[in-house]
C-alpha cells in the first residue's frame, strides 16, 4: 500500500551543488503533542493535519514519514502490502496517539512532511557536516529522504588480487530524518563499477548516534573517526586476499543470510552464477556488482552487507 506515497528526489551532486540545494530548501519544524496530529487519506494521497498555535496546518506526507512512524513501533515493512489505504491511515493515527514522548517534532521539507522525531532526537544537520568536511576531498554527495552520504577520496588504491584494482576512500553517512546514525566507513570500489562496499572497523568510534549525551562535540568525534578509519587500508587488503582463497562454506546458508536483507528473489539473482566451488571473493564481487543496479536505499543496504560479509571472514 506504500504505492500511494512518494519519496523526495534522489540526488548525487558535487559538494558545492549540494550546498546550494540545501540552502534553497524550505525547512520547517513543528513541535506539538501527538494528539494534535492526524493523518487522512484524500485524492489518492496521505495528508497530515497539525493543530499548531491555534490554527490548522495541512501538508502532504512523504513515504519517509510513514516509514519512520512504523519504525518507531517496530512494524515490519514486509507487512505493508497487507494493509489497504484506510487501514494504513487508521494504524498510523493509532500509533500517533500512543506515542509517549512529548512533544514530538514534525519535520517539513518544501511543504511536505518527511519525518517525525522525539524530544530526545539530536539533529546533526548536513549543512554543519559540509563545513567540517571542507578540509577533505569530497568527490560527491548523495542525498534522499532517508540519508545523506559523503564520498571522500584518499588517493589510495588496493590490489589484493592481480588485475583487481580497488580505490580506497571514506564514506560519511548521516540522516537528518533519523533513519541512520552519523557513521564513518572505509569505502572500497572497483574501478570497473560505480559501486562498492562499506567496511566498518568494529569500533565505537565510527558511529555517532542522534540520541544521548556527548563527551565531546560531534565535530571532534567525526574528525577523530575519519583519521582512525584511514588505518584500515592494509587490513582490508589482507581480508580481500583471504576471501579469494576460501570456498563458500554453504551456499544455501549464504543465500538465506543475504535474503534477510534483500528478499529471496534478489538473493537468488545474486547467487545465480555461483556454486559451492566459488570463492567468497567471487561472492563478494557479485554482491558489489548487483548493488550498482539498485536505488539509493537498497544500494546502501547491499554495500553495508558486502562490507559486513568481508568483515565476518577476517
Amino acid at each position: 500500500m506504500l504505492d500511494i506515497l512518494e519519496d523526495g528526489p534522489e540526488l548525487r551532486l558535487s559538494i558545492n551543488e549540494m550546498k546550494n540545494y540545501l540552502q534553497n530548501r524550505a525547512i520547517k519544524k513543528i513541535s506539538t503533542n501527538p494528539e494534535n496530529i492526524k493523518l487522512d487519506f484524500e485524492s489518492n494521497k496521505v495528508f497530515i493535519t497539525i493543530y499548531n498555535e491555534g490554527s490548522l496546518e495541512y501538508y502532504p506526507v512523504r513515504k519517509s514519514f510513514v516509514m519512520k512512524l512504523f519504525r518507531w513501533f517496530h512494524f515490519p515493512s514486509s507487512q505493508f502490502r497487507y494493509l489497504n489505504r484506510e487501514t494504513l491511515v487508521s494504524v498510523l493515527n493509532d500509533y500517533l496517539i500512543n506515542i509517549k514522548s512529548i512533544p514530538v517534532t514534525v519535520h517539513l521539507e518544501n511543504l511536505s512532511a518527511i519525518t517525525i522525531t522525539s524530544k530526545n532526537f539530536i539533529e546533526i544537520s548536513d549543512n554543519s557536516l559540509m563545513g567540517i568536511l571542507e578540509k577533505y576531498k569530497v568527490s560527491s554527495v548523495e542525498k534522499n529522504d532517508y540519508f545523506t552520504r559523503f564520498y571522500i577520496e584518499t588517493g589510495k588504491n588496493i590490489m589484493p588480487i592481480e588485475g583487481d584494482n580497488f580505490s580506497y576512500g571514506i564514506n560519511i553517512i548521516n540522516s537528518e530524518t533519523g533513519f541512520h546514525s552519523l557513521a564513518i566507513f572505509s569505502y572500497i570500489s572497483r574501478y570497473s563499477y560505480s559501486n562498492g562496499a562499506l567496511v566498518t572497523n568494529n569500533r565505537d568510534t565510527n558511529r555517532i548516534t542522534h540520541y544521548g549525551p556527548r563527551r565531546v562535540t560531534f565535530s571532534e568525534e567525526l574528525i577523530t573517526a575519519i583519521e582512525t578509519e584511514k588505518e584500515n587500508l592494509n587490513l582490508i587488503s589482507t581480508s580481500l586476499s583471504d576471501l579469494s582463497k576460501t570456498k563458500i562454506r554453504d551456499i544455501k546458508d549464504e543465500k538465506y543470510r543475504l535474503s534477510k536483507v534483500t528478499g529471496m528473489k534478489v538473493s537468488n539473482e545474486i547467487f545465480r552464477n555461483l556454486s559451492e566451488r566459488s570463492t567468497l571473493y567471487e561472492c563478494f564481487k557479485e554482491i558489489m556488482s548487483f548493488s550498482k543496479e539498485t536505488g539509493g536505499q537498497r544500494r546502501l543496504f547491499l554495500e553495508e552487507y558486502a562490507g559486513n560479509f568481508l568483515d565476518s571472514y577476517k
